[in-house]
């Protein structure tokens, strides 16, 4: 099988592109602060913070078998997008590409060049989990990971809402401001909790979200889930029917 990898959805494979090896598998540095104490032989090396680790940069020396799509190549591989590689189809990077790409010619119309791509410490999985959440009760959201999972909750078609989450005894209480579009305009609610962030969706086009004007607190920003079992409580004193679901996706360094 011809190793390849696709970054901002396209395949490498579409390009002509003839990859030689897969990039090595790493687990990234903690982000980890040497410290020398004056009359102490020794060195202490501190953690920033629990789950905290560096960015890296995963090699690719890639074969362009066409010279003729060069250019178009260069177009395709720059800037920030997701990446996925053969050998980890189940994981997606948060991916730059920040160095310019070289072209040398090495036989006949073959050209071959060094690709460094900086990727997150973490990866996420290209499966999405969901989870219909009821209103009022304690929900119990399961997670595998060993890593705090950002999440969202998704609350459908809303026209003014006043809402309480309450997870892993942490509150966080917004007051959404309805009737900003006409009446039966298709839209719902967003609330992410790794930005602590309230944003609408219009259905018929997921790409056009904007910030609601919230009144909110919470006991802490930004709410993640923890491994094992999570309590997950949403009460509404305005409206307790409202259709609600949670989702997030598993991390891996």
């Amino acid at each position: 099988m011809k190793n390849f990898f696709i970054f901002n959805g396209k395949d490498s494979r579409d390009f002509d592109i003839q990859l030689g090896e897969y990039p090595p598998i790493v687990k990234p540095r903690e982000r980890i602060e040497p410290v020398t104490v004056p009359g102490r032989s020794g060195t202490l090396h501190l953690k920033e913070g629990e789950y905290i680790y560096d960015s890296y940069v995963k090699p690719f020396n890639i074969v362009a078998l066409d010279e003729s799509r060069i250019d178009e190549i260069k177009d395709w591989l720059q800037g920030s997008g997701e990446l996925i590689i053969g050998n980890e189809l189940d994981w997606i990077y948060d991916a730059y590409i920040f160095e310019q790409l070289e072209f040398t010619r090495f036989f006949r119309g073959w050209h071959r060049a060094s690709l460094n791509i900086e990727v997150q410490s973490f990866k996420k999985s290209k499966n999405v989990i969901k989870k219909e959440l009821e209103w009022l009760v304690d929900n119990v959201v399961t997670s595998n990971s060993d890593l705090p999972l950002p999440f969202k909750i998704n609350l459908y078609e809303p026209q003014g809402a006043v809402f309480t989450l309450l997870i892993n005894g942490l509150k966080w209480r917004t007051a959404i401001s309805g009737g900003m579009e006409p009446l039966g305009t298709p839209y719902f609610v967003c609330f992410d909790g790794g930005k602590g962030e309230v944003s609408y969706i219009y259905d018929d086009d997921p790409e056009n979200k904007q910030l609601i004007a919230t009144k909110s607190f919470a006991e802490k920003l930004p709410l993640y889930l923890n491994k094992g079992e999570n309590i997950v409580t949403l009460a509404s004193p305005s409206r307790g029917g409202l259709k609600a679901e949670i989702e997030y996706r598993e991390l891996n360094l």
